[in-house]
């Protein structure tokens, strides 16, 4: 049988593997791996889901074609596209990646890294001619993201050096950024209508106070209203 085995000529049971382990004096372990899921918890979040909608709504509004939760697997890892937006004239791409809260930068480089790299073939799946593609963060407008975004300043200004006017004349007058290359950073505001829920951050030089304290200072307006 432990020739068999060896030789890919057998199937043995569960019972038979445990066996020859024991006469090696080993101990078999059975591992179940389930795959790796990206930023699929983020689904499940009511403030999550009023900013993907109300984004896509601007959107949409604006002559974008859009596509939401876009399911990417890259062997064992699957991730969810939050939000996709092509523009047909130009055949630009648009990633929209949206967060409550700013949990871990690092993580969120390496998801958007990887959704901008899978979004071309996501996209041509729809049909899209796709050109080019950039990806954009988009944040609950909160003063603690506006605090957790100056205090990883120097990441945020190397990862998304498109932000202000720049990334409002992308979603708004569907204009591509000229000279700088990169990802893109702005906050929104679902409670607002038309393009005045887009709006920048403290790093961008805003004076003015965040519509909310904090998300569940967001929440409680929500309830409110």
């Amino acid at each position: 049988m432990i020739a068999a085995v060896e030789c890919g000529a057998a199937d043995p049971s569960l019972r038979t593997l445990d066996g020859i382990a024991r006469c090696f004096d080993a101990e078999l372990i059975v591992d179940l791996r389930l795959p790796t899921v990206i930023g699929r918890h983020d689904q499940r979040d009511a403030a999550h889901a009023r900013c993907v909608a109300a984004a896509r709504r601007s959107l949409e509004a604006r002559g974008y074609l859009c596509a939401v939760e876009c399911e990417i697997i890259d062997g064992r890892v699957r991730g969810w596209i939050d939000l996709l937006a092509f523009d047909p004239a130009s055949g630009r791409l648009i990633v929209v990646e949206v967060k409550t809260e700013l949990r871990d930068l690092g993580g969120l480089q390496r998801q958007i890294g990887w959704y901008v790299r899978a979004a071309s073939e996501v996209g041509r799946a729809f049909g899209w001619a796709v050109r080019s593609t950039i990806g954009i963060v988009v944040f609950l407008a909160t003063e603690t993201n506006d605090a957790s975004l100056v205090a990883n300043r120097d990441g945020i200004t190397a990862s998304f050096p498109l932000r202000g006017r720049a990334v409002r004349d992308l979603l708004v007058s569907r204009t591509a950024p000229t000279g700088r290359r990169g990802w893109g950073l702005v906050m929104i505001d679902p409670l607002r209508r038309g393009d005045r829920r887009w709006g920048t951050t403290r790093l961008d030089g805003r004076r003015t106070a965040a519509p909310y304290r904090s998300y569940a200072d967001f929440m409680e307006t929500v309830r409110r209203r």
